[in-house]
Parts: structure tokens; C-alpha cells; sequence
């Protein structure tokens, strides 16, 4: 491949084909119901402007289709507000260069996401067409009236919201989860996080007890919820103290045959515990948990119920695009499913 940048003239010369029809291919127009003859000198066209390494005049295009080509992904400065797992961004960006797309990241203060002269200059400035917006929870007032206000097109990530959203269903993943193990034989099963309600701030942690619950009390069986915020403790005292915790619960009566983690994380601690008491897992206590991705942090080969992140990113970008194309429009929220991965975890409940 050439490292000069290609022309037109080039590669209508090259493939014997005039200027205006080397054009018309490399824009995408044709196409569908094409001739065997013209499918084949289309191949030529765009075989040829491969090997010179042409790249079509971005701005041109823009003024043509009143469009750039490129979509914002803001996050926010927050600690915790805008977690964008890997596979997301995978989906992202696979499906954006689908669609001969590109992205953009911008990482912005409380403060800049709510001044009316920050986003509209950031889309002017960086030539977006739409925004993703990866702020889970606690956005600023200012931030939806300002979509709102100046109609940028926007879908929100990993955010319960009345329209303009794709989120995991995180409510069916835990009465999922918690069906499982019921059609396990399972009936003392319990509820394990490290997240109370008091302290919880994005939508999962209320949802995902909630699915536990409406199940639970459908089925006639007591909820053994075990939640407390462990997060404060966590920097000055580490993981053993989260294990000690869940050690004394479960050397409690009733013990559960079965527990439900509200995420990875209180899965691992919740099997660390049970393995120091010298119950085997799970044969004596079995453990399931609900968690965006498949990823199992420890490796202890946990069963769990996921939803695919990278899908997510995939469908985000599709319905961005169709508010770019009708921003006046609101999206239904998107709700992902969860599905289960068989780990080794759980078992049938003992006799």
C-alpha cells in the first residue's frame, strides 16, 4: 500500500472506470439489484483504492449528508459514575465501524457536563453527531436539560431512564437467578451483597434484591438477605474483613443451602467464607450471582447469570443512530436479558 493519500482520478484510472462511477461506488451509492458485471467493477474500484490506501474526504461527505461521521462517548470524572466495561466499548466500536463511524471519548467534570457552553462547543468543536452518555447514576440536573434544551441526540448507557436508554435488566436477571436455584430444590436460599439500600446509588442494587424478593415471596419462602456496606471498611481493613463478616452470618441458624450475590465481588468473598468454614461448595452450599459480563475475578469457575456488555454496546450505537436520524423522537428503553453461564458452583439442593 502506497503512503501517499490517494485521488479519485488515481483510482478511476487504475480500475478503467471514469471518475463519476469511482465516486459513486467509493460513496456507497448503488448497489442492491446490481448486474454481475457492475458488482464486479464495483470490487475492482474498492480492491483498487485499498491498495493506493485511499480515504474518502471526510468534510465533503459531511457537507453531503449533513452528517461527520463520529459520535461522543462522555464519561464523567466521578469515581464510580462511569464504569464502561471493555466488552461495551468492543460493541461500540465494532458496530460504529459497521457503519463507517467513528468515536470519541471526552472524560468531564460535574460541573463541565452541566454548563450550557461545554457540550454543545464539545459537539461543534469535535464534529459529533450524537452523544452515548456513560453515566450510570447521580447525573447533574443541568446535564438532562441541556439534552433536552439544545435536542442532541443521546442514549444513555448502563441507566434506567424513562426513554433514551439501554441498560441490563437487572430485575429479570435476580428473578432468574433466583428461580434457578428454587428449581435446584433449593429453599433456604439468601440474598448476598455488599451494598444496603440506604447506601445504594445506581438502579442494579434496588432491582436485583427486588427480583430476589417478588420470587422469593411468590414461593412461599423466607428471604434471607444479607447486605451491608462493606465499602468504607474495604481501603483501611481489605477483603478479610468482609470475610470475617460473611463467616459469622454464615455460621448463623438457618444457615442457606444456597446464596444469591447481588455481583461478582460478593460472590468471591461470599465462596472465600464458606471454603474457611470448611464447607464444600456445592455440595454444602451452593452460589450463583448476577453480574454484568462473564468475568469471574478470582477464576473459581462461579456460576452466574450475564449479560453480554459487548451486545449492549452494539445495540446502543443502533439506537443512537436512529435518534441522530429523528432527534425529536424518544427511544423506548432498551432492557439487555440476562443469561445463565453454568459454572461449578451450584448443585441440587442435599436431601
Amino acid at each position: 500500500m502506497t503512503t501517499t493519500k490517494a485521488t479519485l482520478d488515481e483510482i478511476a484510472q487504475r480500475a478503467g472506470v471514469s471518475i463519476r462511477t469511482a465516486c459513486r461506488v467509493l460513496n456507497g451509492e448503488g448497489g442492491k439489484g446490481a448486474r454481475r458485471d457492475a458488482v464486479e467493477r464495483a470490487e475492482r474500484i474498492r480492491a483498487v483504492a485499498h491498495e493506493l490506501g485511499y480515504r474518502p474526504n471526510q468534510a465533503a461527505r459531511a457537507m453531503r449528508e449533513g452528517r461527520f461521521g463520529t459520535v461522543g462517548l462522555v464519561l464523567s470524572r466521578g469515581r464510580s459514575t462511569s464504569t464502561v466495561a471493555t466488552g461495551l466499548l468492543q460493541g461500540i466500536h465494532d458496530q460504529l465501524a459497521l457503519h463507517d463511524m467513528h468515536l470519541a471519548v471526552a472524560r468531564l467534570s460535574d460541573d463541565q457536563l452541566g454548563d450550557q457552553q461545554v457540550l454543545p462547543g464539545l459537539l461543534r468543536e469535535q464534529m459529533l453527531d450524537g452523544l452515548l452518555m456513560g453515566y450510570s447514576h447521580n447525573e447533574p440536573p443541568a446535564l438532562t436539560e441541556l439534552i433536552a434544551r439544545f435536542r442532541i441526540p443521546t442514549i444513555w448507557l448502563n441507566n434506567k431512564r424513562p426513554e433514551d436508554c439501554v441498560h441490563p435488566d437487572d430485575y429479570q436477571g435476580a428473578r432468574r437467578a433466583t428461580e434457578y436455584l428454587l428449581g435446584l430444590g433449593h429453599r433456604r436460599i439468601a440474598l448476598w451483597s455488599h451494598t444496603t439500600l440506604a447506601s445504594a446509588h445506581h438502579y442494579s442494587v434496588r432491582d436485583r434484591r427486588q427480583g430476589y424478593v417478588d420470587v422469593m415471596k411468590a414461593a412461599r419462602r423466607r428471604r434471607l438477605v444479607w447486605e451491608r456496606d462493606m465499602r468504607p471498611h474495604t481501603h483501611e481493613q481489605g477483603g478479610d474483613d468482609r470475610i470475617a463478616h460473611g463467616r459469622d452470618w454464615l455460621n448463623s441458624e438457618p444457615r442457606p443451602t444456597a446464596i444469591l450475590a447481588d455481583n461478582a465481588g460478593s460472590a468471591t468473598v461470599a465462596m472465600m467464607a464458606a471454603l474457611s468454614l470448611g464447607l464444600r461448595v456445592p455440595h454444602d452450599l451452593s452460589i450463583l450471582f448476577v453480574d454484568q459480563g462473564l468475568q469471574d475475578p478470582a477464576g473459581l469457575g462461579l456460576s452466574r447469570f450475564w449479560t453480554d456488555a459487548a451486545n449492549m454496546g452494539r445495540r446502543a450505537v443502533d439506537e443512537l443512530l436512529a435518534k441522530i436520524a429523528d432527534p425529536s423522537e424518544p427511544r423506548a428503553p432498551l432492557a439487555m436479558p440476562y443469561e445463565l453461564f453454568r459454572g461449578c458452583s451450584c448443585a441440587p439442593a442435599s436431601p
